[in-house]
């Protein structure tokens, strides 16, 4: 069973700056269910730099902005929803913006150079437990700190990683080439492109995601 998303199950991957929690202040007004906002006020969302999941804001007491106040491209989306543009921006993976239905709770992908949004995540604590098991399982993606060799399978410990996300949320890997797919694929495609007598990729967490097939 998965644990419940807190502010202490974050704290304990990531460093007490590397959370933000979003007074009600910060949220926009169109915010406004309850749970995710009350989810962005005592949760937080992860804020570290060259990481996979980029923070909408980088300090808890800027705003957050809406959809329509951040991309410019939303005339040429095909099939967005009338309310889309009032929706708030959570965060950025890979080059997908990541952004919550102010109504409902529910996650969507706006991906980068695509016309069409995808659907992430029915609520938003699941987007908190997806990135607590991808910051504790830094060493299994980007490799062992410099210097250090752990003896680990890169490619077998990605599997597993994948594996423990999918029991999550199984929708999230339904499409192969949806954004949490290609992300772990990603990561594998990285450590392939590394022999044995090669360094592996450095442990800082500075990574893209392979971009939007075409």
């Amino acid at each position: 069973m998965a644990p419940q998303v807190t502010y202490e199950l974050l704290r304990s991957v990531f460093a007490a700056n590397e959370v933000l929690r979003f007074p009600g202040a910060s949220l926009p007004a169109s915010l406004v269910h309850a749970p995710t906002r009350a989810y962005l006020a005592t949760v937080g969302l992860p804020a570290v730099s060259n990481w996979l999941f980029l923070p909408p804001v980088w300090h808890a007491d800027e705003p957050l902005s809406t959809v329509g106040e951040v991309d410019p491209y939303l005339d040429d989306m095909v099939g967005l929803p009338a309310g889309a543009p009032d929706w708030t921006v959570v965060g950025q993976v890979a080059d997908d913006l990541l952004a919550v239905d102010g109504e409902s709770g529910r996650l969507w992908f706006f991906p980068g150079g695509e016309d069409e949004i995808v659907p992430s995540f029915d609520r938003i604590d699941t987007l908190g437990l997806f990135l607590h098991v991808l910051q504790r399982e830094r060493t299994a993606l980007y490799g062992p700190e410099d210097g250090a060799d752990d003896g680990l399978d890169p490619h077998a410990e990605i599997d597993r990683v994948r594996a423990e996300l999918r029991a999550i949320d199984p929708a999230a890997f339904a499409d192969p080439e949806g954004t949490w797919a290609r992300l772990l694929q990603g990561f594998e495609d990285e450590w392939t492109d590394f022999s044995v007598e090669e360094p592996a990729p450095p442990g800082d967490g500075a990574f893209q995601a392979p971009p939007h097939p075409r």
